[in-house]
């Protein structure tokens, strides 16, 4: 249960896996019940910030090269292209802040 609940609140496969490692059972609570060190969930917190910088930085480096393609397509004069792409750009950047 408690390994669902951190995979929902982590999208970081990383840090699961590290939080998953670093466990360990709580003796006093029921047997399913793991808990880890404040350094380690530290760590996990570090790792998942990275991941999801280096998942920002490939999706804005996806957009640049969209722009590129944007802005040839106006130099060739090319405005229907153009127009798709710019709006295929608006529905990916609406469901990223959905």
């Amino acid at each position: 249960m408690k390994n669902l609940t951190l995979r929902h609140a982590m999208k970081s496969e990383r840090a699961i896996d590290y939080i998953s490692e670093k466990s360990i059972p709580v003796t006093w609570m029921p047997i399913d019940e793991q808990a880890v060190y404040d350094f380690d969930a530290m760590m996990a917190v570090a790792m998942a910030e990275e991941d999801a910088a280096t998942e920002k930085v490939e999706q804005d480096k996806k957009s640049l090269e969209t722009l590129y393609g944007i802005q040839d397509n106006l130099a060739e004069g090319d405005i229907r292209t153009a127009q798709l792409l710019v709006s295929d750009m608006i529905c990916e950047l609406e469901e990223l802040i959905r």
